[in-house]
């Protein structure tokens, strides 16, 4: 994975923040969703939807040389959809307390990497340190992102590790929520945009 300039940042980087779908969401394939934006800069944004999976593909179906004497919980088992660019490609969300020498701090507490060295260094912790992962991504091109957050087709809100590693994906949309005050979602008035 190649690690993002540091320089041209963007005024108001939604780095670690959540991107929580508006009702209405007028791309189907965001539809619901909530995902953590893990770069944005001047150049574009990358995120990783949460609340989705590849249907009932499973950990073991993706690596061949996945060690048959780790036992993994099922939530880790699972192969979540990143979002729909790259959908070859695998990334990992897990804890910053793993400082894998390609992991990038998305958030304190979050860090993303893309090395099969740090998904089996995940695996031999067997579930002590959370993680998951994903297939594909969200991406946005230059400004992109920024246009669809005044066209209202995002909230954002901190992204709290509970929240980014949730195990019930069918609670996570109105979780984050409320996690930025909106109790009842059903309030929410659906905005046009374009994701």
């Amino acid at each position: 994975m190649e690690k993002p300039p540091n320089q041209n940042p963007v005024k108001n980087s939604l780095q670690g923040q959540l991107l929580i779908a508006m009702p209405g969401m007028p791309d189907k394939r965001f539809a619901g969703t909530v995902s953590l934006v893990c770069y944005h800069n001047a150049e574009g944004a990358m995120a990783l939807v949460l609340n989705r999976l590849v249907g009932t593909l499973n950990i073991n179906q993706v690596l061949d040389n996945l060690k048959s004497d780790i036992n993994l919980p099922e939530e880790l088992l699972r192969v979540h959809l990143g979002g729909p660019v790259a959908p070859q490609r695998g990334f990992i969300l897990h804890g910053s307390e793993l400082r894998h020498t390609d992991s990038h701090h998305v958030t304190p507490e979050v860090s993303i990497s893309a090395t099969s060295d740090a998904l089996m260094e995940l695996m031999w912790h067997e579930g002590t340190i959370p993680w998951r992962f994903t297939l594909g991504c969200a991406s946005w091109t230059a400004g992109q992102l920024e246009h669809e957050m005044r066209e209202g087709v995002w909230l954002s809100g901190p992204a709290a590790r509970d929240l980014v590693f949730h195990k019930e994906l069918p609670t996570m949309w109105s979780n984050a929520l409320r996690g930025i005050g909106i109790a009842h979602p059903e309030m929410l008035v659906a905005e046009n945009g374009h994701a």
